[in-house]
């Protein structure tokens, strides 16, 4: 009965080793390269001890005597303390960068709020629980939809975003023999009693067919209230949020017929080239803007150096032209040669960054804050310069693109395109899969949207002369508002199609 209290202490030691992944065995350390097993069965001496040499798993347990080394993220312990992939959780919110807790990914591994397995996904335009579905909305009632649409501005709430269901959010629910009227408070479908996408019931010219309800409808002029692209003699019927614009000043419609615009010049006698900060632009009646605290833009508005002469295209404040004391840009400060300078604006922009003037002489400035560079751009740590198209950015054109930013402006942040080197990247029109392909970082499909074919790169614009054949110059919502080259639409009148 004595043996068994013997045997205890060395059950116990054996016991131990085991959970630690390996034993010791007699004799020197072995070197790199040894067989062993994690299970214990023939472990490598001094792993997780104190010495500099671990089991390497591979297949079925079998691996070999590897020195430790710095913490790497590929499932391994890889320096030996006993645990796997240690330090690879950024953001702490319990899922690693590399798949180590569970086998899940975090996507975005800089932001505590967004991690797989989120119970909730709000509406937020954002894929917040790493499942490729942007965005989910399980925040939304069972009654409702989530439409990340519905609400853009900064300040909206992802309870904001959730719609009623109605024909205007699920054009599918209305019979084939009704179509969607947006004309009714909600939308709701309706009888449809001639379709005029069928020949026997084409429009007589002037009017043209709206392909969205098959109804005809009567061809405006820019400056007026508007909810189809088939209303606009500019085809283009934009979103009055993109533009800040109230519905209350276009006849309770929700959009307005214009055209997108560089500059006043773009635009007709009476109207400006309206860009409220929003990322979108386009020609506003003077009229419009003067009925709310909108303001008109001051005369040498610009979004692109290259328009300002010898000076910077800068961002700042602008009270008259602003709503809330929103940025604008515009001409602001000399520019002199990279050689002398006398101050920080007399420095030209160079690839990927601004400069600063030090000892007289123009150098490189990376930032931290607006007011550290002389646009009063900072993204990405570096200053950057405006652009309207990637023809505009300084440096090698091969390698200069034309991105949306967020940049704060006194407290509040808006959109504004900035000059980005990413070294190439497919041309405007290129088939692409993501936005990484695209020069301008931007794939979308022709409804503006990542979920319809083909996807194609879009480039950053701001009239529809910068798309070419293309198509045309519009905002999408992508996260916020930008301007890219879209197909323009195509309307049939008297049976003939036309754009």
């Amino acid at each position: 009965m004595r043996a068994p209290t013997r045997l205890a202490p060395l059950l116990l030691t054996g016991l131990a080793l085991l959970a630690a992944g390996c034993s010791i065995l007699a004799g020197a350390p072995p070197d790199e390269g040894l067989p062993c097993r994690v299970d214990g069965a023939d472990p490598c001496p001094g792993a997780y001890g104190g010495e500099s040499f671990r089991c390497s798993d591979q297949t079925g347990g079998d691996g070999f005597c590897v020195q430790c080394s710095q913490e790497v993220c590929n499932g391994e312990d890889d320096d030996c303390d006993g645990v796997v992939d240690n330090g690879f959780d950024e953001d702490g919110d319990g899922v690693s960068s590399c798949g180590a807790t569970g086998g899940v990914v975090d996507c975005n591994d800089a932001d505590p709020s967004v991690y797989p397995g989120r119970p909730d996904d709000p509406c937020d335009g954002s894929d917040n629980d790493c499942d490729g579905s942007t965005p989910d909305g399980t925040n939304c009632r069972a009654e409702e939809i989530c439409n990340p649409l519905s609400c853009t501005d900064p300040s909206c709430s992802a309870n904001d975003r959730c719609q009623e269901v109605n024909c205007q959010n699920l054009p599918d629910i209305c019979a084939a023999d009704q179509f969607c009227d947006l004309e009714t408070d909600p939308p709701s479908c309706q009888p449809l009693v001639r379709d005029c996408r069928m020949p026997a019931f084409a429009c007589s010219a002037p009017q043209r067919c709206n392909p969205e309800n098959g109804q005809c409808v009567d061809v405006m002029q820019n400056g007026r209230g508007c909810t189809y692209d088939a209303e606009c003699a500019s085809t283009q019927c934009m979103n009055a949020e993109a533009l800040r614009l109230l519905p209350e000043h276009l006849d309770a419609r929700s959009g307005i017929c214009t055209r997108s615009c560089c500059v006043d010049a773009d635009c007709d006698v009476g109207e400006v080239c309206w860009a409220p900060g929003s990322g979108a632009r386009g020609c506003v009646p003077t009229s419009i803007l003067a009925m709310g605290s909108f303001g008109a833009p001051p005369a040498n508005a610009c979004q692109g150096s290259s328009v300002c002469g010898s000076e910077w295209c800068a961002l700042g404040v602008d009270d008259a032209y602003t709503i809330s004391n929103r940025g604008t840009l515009s001409c602001r400060g000399p520019v002199g040669t990279p050689a002398t300078c006398g101050s920080t604006l007399d420095c030209v922009s160079f690839t990927d960054t601004s400069t600063f003037c030090a000892g007289g002489v123009c150098r490189f400035e990376n930032c931290s804050r607006p007011s550290d560079c002389p646009t009063g751009m900072c993204a990405g740590g570096r200053c950057r310069d405006s652009c309207r198209n990637a023809s505009e950015c300084p440096g090698n054109p091969d390698d200069a693109a034309c991105v949306y930013a967020a940049l704060d402006v006194s407290g509040r942040t808006d959109y504004f395109p900035i000059c980005f080197y990413t070294g190439g990247g497919k041309e405007n029109g290129e088939a692409c899969a993501s936005d990484d392909e695209c020069r301008d970082l931007t794939c979308l499909g022709p409804n503006g949207r990542r979920d319809s074919e083909p996807l194609r790169c879009r480039a950053t614009c701001c009239r529809d002369s910068d798309c070419g054949d293309m198509g045309q110059c519009r905002p999408v919502f992508t996260g916020n508002w930008e301007m890219h080259c879209l197909p323009r639409p195509m309307f049939t009148s008297g049976g003939v199609a036309s754009p």
